[in-house]
């Protein structure tokens, strides 16, 4: 009896203790500090490059990134193995604690090491469902401080997962009456780049680098390069402006821009910054055709720049100028492919740049059809809606920049800078290019067995030399949509409609 009291006494003692030790350790492990690769505790304020744990296949450290389609506002990518990223300041709930603590609410936000090329914040927030990835992407334009219900997107939280390793989690508890997500993140590809989202699985481990510079270090040298890249280069140094307005604009081999002459539009930034410039049909509103950018890779469509002053057959800076598309394929609008401003669009907060502008005739009632090139670099401009061929006129003055309408990436005016682009020759001439569009279109009239054409057609192989090489010894070629050549079958196959004909194996448009 005396054993059995004993022991009830000593699970009691037990039971009693456990519980209360447990919390006591909870509450210490909830409020440790996070510690970076040093074993230092993290401070608020202080950079950080955040790196993975797992090395190689695992990556490198993390980024801000563009996708093609929709570069702003930029997303949280990861770099490749070997490269550190982009440094990272963190900004906890509680502004009166200077430590970085594990489980606890955080803003992060990155450091950019060049010039921002978005007017959104850096800080990270989840983006809205993406129901075609079926993902929560971790994104940036988020909001830094005032912690509740309006910035509930933007709080984060840092989780141990070994000695200096640790995971991001995204369970706000900024406010408490608010409905939120509670997953961690990992690691993920959008088909592009490898980014970073919300799991129902564990979070990928990274480690706290401590950068030498300090965060304000970073953003003066940033704010010096922004300055330099584009307001001293923009103007190629005040000292040299008044020249620079007459200079001639260069293409990629350093050749003068000439009028008439077809060129691409390229971006002069790489890979994420899209390729050229081309003819673009939103849904819902195809005429007139707008101004887009296809991949990177693409060089678009080509343009051919037109002078407000007819004698100079060289493109300057600063100077007034249509630009027009020439396009590889029929046209599928009646209106023209001059670049014009459009209406202010209420929906969009935007004045997009679109066709159907005038060629010629300046003054006031082709005000919105004149551009200028302005110069950002060696072989790199962007363009800027400014126009002086009506001195009387009130205009916009404002750089154009990327957009994206929901849809595809577009360009408008900006209160930015301009996007930069470069310009590379076509090797045909704008003639040989309107040649082929119109072979593209052309149908021929049908004759009899016996009977034979008075005179080839203009898309005959006689007229070879305006087919691609690989056409021009076929009677049978057409060119496809692209320019690209095909060979027409022995026999069209038609399909009847009760009013229309459609030849399948070649372009018919019914106007």
């Amino acid at each position: 009896m005396k054993t059995t009291t004993a022991s009830v006494f000593l699970l009691f003692i037990i039971f009693s203790i456990t519980p209360s030790s447990f919390s006591f350790g909870v509450a210490n492990t909830t409020n440790a500090p996070v510690l970076d690769s040093d074993g230092n505790e993290l401070r608020t304020g202080t950079p950080y490059f955040v790196v993975s744990s797992i090395w190689g296949a695992g990556g490198g450290g993390l980024a801000l990134g563009m996708p093609t389609g929709k570069p702003c506002p930029e997303v949280v990518a990861q770099r490749g193995s070997g490269d550190d990223g982009i440094p990272v300041i963190f900004s906890n709930s509680d502004s009166n604690d200077g430590v970085v603590r594990l489980s606890s609410d955080i803003n992060i936000e990155f450091i950019p090491l060049r010039p921002k090329l978005c007017l959104t914040t850096t800080v990270w927030k989840v983006d809205d469902y993406d129901h075609s990835a079926g993902k929560w992407w971790v994104i940036t334009d988020g909001v830094k401080g005032n912690p509740g219900a309006n910035t509930l997107t933007s709080w984060f939280r840092i989780e141990k997962v070994g000695d200096l390793d640790y995971t991001f989690k995204y369970c706000p508890a900024v406010c408490g009456t608010c409905p939120a997500l509670c997953n961690e993140i990992v690691r993920d590809s959008d088909g592009e780049m490898i980014r970073l989202a919300l799991s129902t699985s564990h979070g990928w481990p990274f480690y706290f680098k401590k950068v030498e510079t300090s965060a304000m270090e970073i953003q003066q040298i940033c704010l010096i390069v922004s300055e330099v890249f584009w307001e001293v280069t923009l103007s190629s140094f005040l000292f040299g402006v008044a020249n620079a307005t007459n200079e001639p604009v260069l293409d990629i081999d350093g050749n003068e821009v000439q009028t008439g002459t077809p060129y691409y539009v390229v971006s002069l930034i790489w890979g994420a910054g899209g390729g050229g410039l081309a003819l673009g049909r939103p849904s819902g509103n195809k005429c007139p055709e707008v101004v887009t950018q296809r991949r990177s890779g693409d060089n678009g469509i080509p343009v051919i720049f037109s002078n407000s002053d007819s004698n100079d057959g060289v493109v300057r800076l600063s100077s007034d100028i249509n630009i027009e598309f020439i396009p590889l394929r029929p046209k599928l609008c009646r209106t023209t492919t001059v670049w014009k401003v459009s209406d202010y669009d209420h929906s969009a907060g935007k004045w997009w740049v679109i066709t159907d502008g005038v060629k010629g005739n300046p003054g006031a009632n082709t005000l919105t059809s004149w551009f200028r090139i302005e110069k950002v670099s060696d072989i790199g401009y962007n363009f800027k809606y400014c126009p002086t061929v009506c001195g009387t006129c009130p205009a916009l003055c404002n750089e154009i920049g990327k957009d994206f309408d929901g849809e595809m990436v577009r360009f408008a005016l900006s209160t930015g800078h301009g996007w930069p682009f470069y310009f590379k020759k076509v090797g045909k001439s704008a003639m040989e290019i309107q040649q082929q569009s119109f072979c593209m279109k052309y149908k021929p009239t049908r004759h009899s067995k016996t009977e034979k054409p008075a005179a080839p057609s203009p898309c005959h192989p006689s007229t070879a030399s305006l087919l691609p090489s690989s056409c021009s010894h076929r009677s049978s070629a057409l060119i496809n949509y692209d320019g690209s050549c095909r060979h027409k079958p022995s026999e069209s196959l038609i399909l009847i409609f009760p009013t229309h004909f459609i030849f399948i194996s070649e372009f018919f448009y019914l106007f």
